[in-house]
């Protein structure tokens, strides 16, 4: 188990790092766009990868 952890770790690396919700809303309000399609067009022309999308909808219709 140790073994695979250690693994999954260093695999982990690679991925792209996640936006966090505080970072989600920052993109959110500097975009300017108050429009969750629009928001959610936004986030996925720019941070493809980069984002949860459930949490990014739900941001963003907090924000909008």
């Amino acid at each position: 188990v140790d073994v695979l952890n250690e693994e999954i770790a260093f695999l982990e690396t690679f991925l792209p790092k996640q936006l966090s919700e505080d970072e989600l809303r920052q993109i959110i309000s500097d975009s300017g766009l108050d429009h969750i399609g629009a928001i959610m067009g936004h986030l996925k022309k720019n941070y493809a990868g980069q984002f949860d999308g459930n949490l990014a909808s739900k941001v963003a219709k907090e924000m909008s």
